[in-house]
Formats: C-alpha cells, structure tokens, sequence
C-alpha cells in the first residue's frame, strides 16, 4: 500500500514525473500488460509489487504468485484474440503516413537549417502513396521557426497536406504578433495552409519548457534562458469530417495515466508527438515508448506515434507495436488507422479503479493482523 501511494504521488506532486514505473517490467509480454485496462500502471505496480514479494511469505505464497502471473498471461492473450476477433477489422480505415525526420538535436532549432529541415519534411511526407493517405503526421515542434496566423511557412506547410486529407504536426505556435505568448502545440492544417484546429501541451515539461514563477521573475529573463512556453488549457478530443475524432498528447504528457483525453465525446485514437532527440541513444525512447503503450492500453485506444529521432510506432488497442521506426532513422511509416475497443474500467472510472484495489489490499491487511480473543474468554 505504501509503495502504491508513493508512486502516485511521484506521478502528482510538483507536477508529477512517472517514468519508468514498476508496471513497466511487464512490457516484453504483452499479455501481462492488460491488466492495466481494469487497474492502470499505478495498479499493475501494485500486483507487481504483490508478485515480487511473495518468497518474503514463503514458497505456497511464491507459487500462488507465479501461477497468478500465468493465468494472468493466459486471461490477456484470451482478451485480446476474443476482442480483436469481434471488432470490425474488414471496414475501410483511414491511411495515415508518420514521418521520423532524425533530426539530430544539436541541429535542431539553428536557424540557418530551418528551410532545409522543412524541405526535408517535405519530401519524405510526399513519397509514393501519398495519392492514398488521409493523412500526414510530423513530430512534435517539426518545423522549427514559430507559426502564427498568416505565416508563410503555411502555404509550404500544405503541399504536405494529402488530396481530401490533413497534415498533423507538432509546432511551436503564436498568436497575433506573439502578443500573449508561444505555445507548444499540435496544428491541423489543410491543403489551403489554413489552421482548422490545435492542441496547445497542458502539461509542460518544468524547468525544460517553462521556469516556474516565470512571470514573476520576468525582471530577471535576462539570465533564466530563451524564456517559457504557455499553458494550454486543457485535453481535447479534435473531430474533423473523414477522419474518425482522436486526442492529441505532445511528448512527455504520454507518461501520466487518465490524463491523455479530453471531457466529452470518447476519442477514436490517441495522437503522440514527440522529439525524444533529447535523450541521445540511450534508454530513454525506448522506456518513453513503452508509457505510450501503456496508455493505449488503459484506454483501449489505439495510438499513432511520431517522433523525430525514433521510436515512432503505430501502436493497436492491446498495446501491441504494428509497426515502427528505429532509433536514429529516416523515413516513413504508411498503416492504416487500427481499430478502438470499448470504453475500458480505467478509461470510465480512472484512479478509482486504484483506490478500490488499495482499499481491498487494506481489508486485507486489516483481517490479518486484527488482534483475535483466545478461546474460553468473552468479550465486553
């Protein structure tokens, strides 16, 4: 119990940092990670937790555990034949491209590169089949240079946009001569270059997109570096006509369970842009690519994922990977959209479904170590 509420609280206070969360170590089987439909990763830590403790008990306890573990397995490899095999899988689905640019971060942002990274886009968005798609995504912040209304980076921006389809791509968007801010966005754009619609991050990475306090610090934005992105103000769900509704999340918010959709209508899909050029070639993509999983999991979504050095991955409903792009690769990937599940318990009740399983932990505990009367003797 106490580990349990550790980790959720490491995922809330200063605004949360769940990486890596003991649940994780489920990711090489993909069966044992369903059981983050009904309890999330903070509770799928919680039976890991149970697990991994049980030759503490004694040998019974520790092949009760392993035994739990393989009808567990069993339970999420039956779940996910006996779904996949009810949904429709013979319906027409929309043609998404991803695009992985592999952009190395020390280049990233040097403005004397911006108009050859744009053309580069370009040219791998434009690769044959794009007659096909529906559309076209880009990972997070793609073009480096800020886009505001009537930039002109917008018209070029549209001959990546497909015939009849969209171009979603992660940007750094202004408003009216940047007169309330930047922000850390995903743009919808159409063939016309317009805007139809945008996701500003809610969730900023601290001290790496804003400086808490920034405002009132601003005598001294001199010495605290380029500045902060704005808060967005909320999830959403973005429905455009062809293209089933999907929720975007920009980088690092895919790491925070219940907190990757919108209020209102139920999402198709769940959209994840990202540049994890960050972190190198280290662990890191790989680790930040299994929290996408797990997400897709949770809410039984499926997700599309665009990153700009790797992993990029079309990811179905199970947390299953259809097909990715490896690390500090070029190129494309061409699937078509997969399909949703229903609405799972964690996707309708979210922690709830936690706080059940902790206070059923804590009957539990209270039963076994609640003081019994001797025999012979009566109580008052």
């Amino acid at each position: 119990i106490t580990w349990t509420v550790a980790e959720w609280l490491r995922g809330h206070v200063f605004t949360g940092f769940l990486w890596n969360p003991l649940g994780h170590v489920w990711a090489f089987a993909t069966p044992l990670l369903q059981g983050a439909a009904l309890v999330g990763v903070y509770g799928l830590g919680t039976l890991t937790f149970l697990v991994l403790a049980a030759p503490v008990a004694g040998w019974r306890a520790t092949v009760v555990a392993l035994a739990a573990v393989g009808v567990a397995g069993l339970a999420g490899e039956q779940t996910m034949t006996t779904t996949a095999s009810a949904e429709d899988s013979t319906a027409e689905r929309p043609m998404v491209r991803i695009v992985q640019p592999n952009v190395a971060q020390a280049e990233k942002g040097l403005p004397e590169n911006s108009a050859r990274q744009l053309a580069q886009l370009m040219e791998l968005s434009r690769r044959p089949g794009f007659d096909k798609l529906a559309v076209v995504v880009w990972p997070e912040i793609a073009p480096s240079q800020v886009i505001g209304p009537g930039s002109p980076d917008l018209r070029v921006m549209a001959q990546a946009v497909p015939p009849g389809g969209y171009l979603l791509t992660g940007a750094a968007r202004s408003d009216e001569a940047r007169e309330r801010g930047v922000w850390n966005s995903l743009l919808v754009i159409d063939a016309n270059g317009a805007v139809l619609a945008h996701y500003d991050k809610v969730h900023l990475v601290p001290l790496g997109e804003y400086i808490p306090f920034h405002r009132q610090l601003t005598p001294l934005a001199g010495f605290i570096g380029r500045g902060s992105f704005e808060e967005g103000k909320s999830h959403l769900t973005i429905a455009l006509p062809h293209l089933p509704g999907f929720s975007p999340i920009i980088c690092y918010e895919a790491v925070f369970p219940s907190a990757v959709t919108g209020p209102g209508e139920r999402p198709r899909w769940l959209l994840n842009v990202t540049n994890d050029g960050w972190f190198g070639t280290s662990s890191g993509p790989y680790q930040h690519l299994v929290s996408a999983r797990m997400r897709a999991v949770e809410e039984g979504l499926p997700m599309i994922r665009a990153a700009n050095t790797g992993m990029s991955a079309v990811i179905d409903a199970y947390g299953r990977i259809l097909a990715s792009l490896g690390m500090q690769q070029q190129g494309v990937i061409d699937h078509p959209l997969p399909p949703s599940r229903g609405a799972t318990p964690y996707s309708r009740w979210g922690d709830g479904t936690l706080l059940a399983l902790v206070v059923l932990l804590g009957v539990i505990l209270l039963a076994r170590t609640s003081p019994r009367i001797p025999d012979g003797h009566n109580s008052l």
